[in-house]
């Protein structure tokens, strides 16, 4: 594609001058190319230093024409392998509730036999701060 510049001289969009934008974004590319290991850290630092000096498109075009515009989406079979992994840990509140009860039906067991008397209820307190503290809704931002 030829622009028109001045006097009639053509100018190549590959002959035009890239901004620092354009070139913050291509860094970003590469950062996101090295994470998914699609580029090894070498190559990447080589890159991104092309990609700061690159002065026109021709410059910068080829440092990411091989690397896919969007990350490619999680295959369907490791999707699924995911999906049995989360599936197959019980839900951790039913898990510590099932042990509180049982800690309290031994309490009750407790009391009755020893005449009446109520033993204290001291795990329902060590249970409830490791229950908050294992939901994530306590202490955190």
């Amino acid at each position: 594609m030829a622009l028109q510049r001045g006097e009639g001289a053509a100018v190549d969009r590959q002959d035009m001058r890239v901004s620092d934008a354009e070139r913050q974004e291509v860094a970003e590319r590469l950062r996101t190319a090295l994470g998914e290991g699609r580029l090894e850290l070498d190559e990447y630092d080589q890159r991104v230093q092309s990609a700061y000096q690159a002065k026109t498109y021709r410059d910068l075009v080829p440092l990411t024409a091989d690397l896919p515009d969007v990350p490619m989406p999680m295959p369907p079979v490791q999707a699924r392998v995911r999906e049995q992994q989360r599936s197959a840990h019980p839900n951790r509140t039913v898990a510590l509730l099932s042990v509180v009860f049982v800690f309290i039906g031994l309490s009750v067991l407790l009391s009755v036999a020893s005449g009446g008397v109520l033993v204290p209820f001291w795990p329902l307190f060590i249970f409830g701060f490791w229950g908050l503290a294992r939901s994530g809704r306590y202490g955190r931002r």
